[in-house]
């Protein structure tokens, strides 16, 4: 991936934890940013960059606070 894509990959993580810290009232925003880069870190070795954005947001709102995540995706190839 190049400079740039992960440059706007990143941004939109960012949007992601602001807007995930928004909607969940009196969770510190610490909390979120520690699932987020939780469940990112699980699509590191991805080929394609554009769903893990989403993929992100589905699991994080989807267990509780500081809950570690089960399991990693699979890959294909």
């Amino acid at each position: 991936m190049d400079a740039i894509a992960s440059e706007k990959l990143d941004t939109q993580f960012t949007y992601l934890e602001n807007r995930l810290s928004r909607g969940c009232a009196g969770l510190d925003s610490s909390l979120v940013r520690e699932q987020v880069v939780r469940e990112r870190s699980r699509f590191a070795d991805a080929r394609i960059h554009a769903c893990p954005p989403v993929l992100v947001e589905r699991a994080t709102r989807g267990k509780p606070a500081g809950a570690p995540r089960q399991g990693t995706p699979r890959t294909t190839g």
